[in-house]
């Protein structure tokens, strides 16, 4: 449409390039491309203040940002498929372009909704009284293939005013870092549907533990098979360990699991040079080399 383009288009840059800005009050942020927006609308990382005025650059995270209009987030089909396999955390940014402020939610809710079930929809809730999670509709949702998820309260919420807070860096970063931490290690072990289950509270560091680890049954043989084949170099290293502490015995148990792996179809050891290094270990203990 040359010369003209819809209002809501352009409101919604508006509030992308804003939310952009406010993040960068804490990390370094690239914004994708209109164009090249497949969902994400920006990668950031996190920036730890060090000695001397220096930034240091850690960890990274997605970020989806909606107007503080928007109080859902609906996933179908392709796209539920689509945030499973995003291999950094994702975050919601709220962003306020009357209060020139951002709500920033993590999808950590996500991690467990994905090792429950495969959902045709997931539809994401930033407000609790949104959702009307019953027992009852909770059962219709997963006779239909369906689950809501409640992902606040914010992990942290600011303005244009903190642009001028010396302090807020630090505490934004204290309250996003291990959040981002936490998420690398349940979408690392989302293959085996393991998920841990924390809270947190809005602008305060330290996360809290809301009950136990939550784990689902693998449902395939092909599940079995890609946690051994994930298990391999830890398996590995372990054994190269034992090898230099020279234990035959921690070798030994090590050397059965091998066993079990290459049993189930993963053999970590196809050239026979874990039996070779055993062998190091026990002529050195009975004074043969």
């Amino acid at each position: 449409m040359a010369g003209r383009r819809l209002r809501s288009y352009r409101c919604g840059d508006l509030a992308e390039d804003l939310g952009v800005l406010l993040l960068k009050t804490f990390a370094a942020v690239g914004a994708i491309p209109r164009p090249e927006d497949f969902g994400i609308d920006a990668v950031s990382t996190l920036l730890r203040e060090g000695d001397k005025g220096l930034l240091y650059a850690e960890d990274s995270f997605y970020v989806q940002f909606k107007s503080a209009a928007d109080r859902s987030i609906v996933y179908s089909r392709h796209e539920v498929a689509w945030a499973k396999q995003l291999l950094l955390p994702l975050f919601i940014g709220s962003v306020s372009r009357e209060d020139a402020a951002i709500r920033l939610y993590t999808t950590h809710a996500l991690s467990r909704a994905f090792i429950e079930e495969d959902w045709q929809q997931v539809t994401l809730g930033l407000d609790s009284d949104t959702l009307h999670l019953d027992a009852e509709r909770l059962k219709q949702q997963v006779d239909a293939g369906r689950r809501d998820v409640y992902i606040g309260p914010p992990v942290l919420e600011w303005s244009t005013k903190q642009f001028s807070d010396d302090t807020f860096p630090g505490l934004a970063f204290d309250c996003v870092k291990p959040i981002v931490e936490l998420e690398q290690r349940n979408i690392k072990y989302r293959s085996i549907r393991y998920c841990e289950w924390i809270g947190w509270t809005t602008n305060k560091p330290g996360l809290r533990s809301v009950g136990d680890m939550w784990f689902g049954s693998l449902t395939s043989r092909a599940g079995i098979v890609r946690v051994l084949e994930d298990m391999v170099p830890q398996v590995l290293a372990l054994l190269d360990d034992a090898h230099t502490r020279q234990d035959l015995r921690d070798y030994d148990l090590l050397m059965s699991l091998v066993a079990f792996m290459t049993k189930e179809g993963v053999n970590p050891d196809p050239r026979g040079d874990l039996v070779a290094l055993r062998e190091t270990i026990q002529g050195i203990e009975t004074g043969t080399e």
